[in-house]
C-alpha cells in the first residue's frame, strides 16, 4: 500500500492480474477493474508486488522457459506501464521470488534458484533504473559448508528489511533446521551473519514453514514444527 491506496497482484487462468483497491476497502465499491499483466499465456504463475510512494513492482516469472525468468513489470499508481524488463535472465526454470522494499523505500528481490542438484538464494536491488545483484548478494548455496538439502525444501524461505536496512532472511535448510541470515544492505561488502535458528526432530518434507515479520528493528519468527 501507499497513501490511501492498495494494490494486490494474483493469478487467473493463465494470466496475471493487478488491482487497486482504495483504502479502507469497507465495500466493493473500493476495488477498481484491475488490469492484465502482460506475460506468457502458456503457464499458471504466482507473482510479487511492491508499492513504492510513486511506483509499482511486479515480479513475476515469464514461463517454463529457462529464458525466461526473472521479469518485472513498473507501474505508476494509475496502472500505466512506464518499464518492464528483466531482474535477471538467468538460465533456470525452478524459481521461487520475494519481494520487499529496503530503509530508502526501493524494491529488494530474493530469489530461490533449484535446479539440477544445485539451489541457491541471493537478493537484488533497485538502483533507480535497473535490478542489480550487489557484492555480498549470495545468502547460501549448496557450495558454502551449510550443507541445506538439495531438494526444494530449501525453496522456504522468508525475508524482512528492518528500519536500520537490515536485511533478514529465514529458510528451511533441512528437515531438522531452520537458518537465519541477516545483513546491512548499506554495506554491500559487509559479510554475512548466520546462526541456527531451529533444530527439532525430523519433519515430513515442506513441515518447515518459516516467516518473519519485523516491527522498527525487531524481527519476529514464526516457524511451524510437525
Amino acid at each position: 500500500g501507499s497513501a490511501d491506496n492498495l494494490w494486490v497482484t494474483y493469478p487467473q487462468g493463465r494470466k496475471v492480474f493487478v488491482k487497486k483497491i482504495s483504502s479502507p476497502a469497507t465495500s466493493s465499491a473500493d476495488v477498481g477493474a484491475g488490469w492484465e499483466i502482460d506475460v506468457d499465456p502458456n503457464i499458471g504463475k504466482r507473482s510479487s508486488l511492491v508499492a513504492t510512494d510513486k511506483e509499482l513492482f511486479v515480479f513475476t516469472r515469464t514461463s517454463r522457459n529457462k529464458a525466461g525468468n526473472l521479469r518485472f513489470f513498473r507501474y505508476d499508481h494509475d496502472g500505466e506501464l512506464l518499464e518492464s524488463g528483466f531482474v535477471e535472465q538467468m538460465e533456470i526454470g525452478n524459481i521461487r521470488v520475494g519481494a520487499s522494499l529496503n530503509a530508502e523505500g526501493q524494491p529488494v528481490v530474493v530469489v530461490w534458484k533449484g535446479e539440477n542438484d544445485q539451489a541457491s538464494l541471493s537478493y537484488y536491488t533497485w538502483n533507480g533504473t535497473s535490478f542489480v545483484r550487489p557484492e555480498k548478494s549470495l545468502i547460501w548455496d549448496l557450495s558454502d559448508g551449510r550443507r541445506c538439502d538439495r531438494g526444494e525444501r530449501t525453496r522456504e524461505f522468508s525475508f524482512v528489511v528492518t528500519d536500520d536496512n537490515t536485511l533478514h532472511v529465514v529458510w528451511s535448510c533441512t528437515r531438522k533446521q531452520v537458518m537465519h541470515a541477516s545483513k546491512p544492505l548499506s554495506g554491500e561488502k559487509t559479510r554475512w551473519h548466520y546462526e541456527e535458528l531451529v533444530r527439532n526432530r525430523a519433519q515430513r518434507e515442506y513441515d518447515f514453514t518459516p516467516m518473519l515479520t519485523a516491527h522498527g528493528n525487531t524481527v519476529h519468527a514464526f516457524v511451524t514444527l510437525d
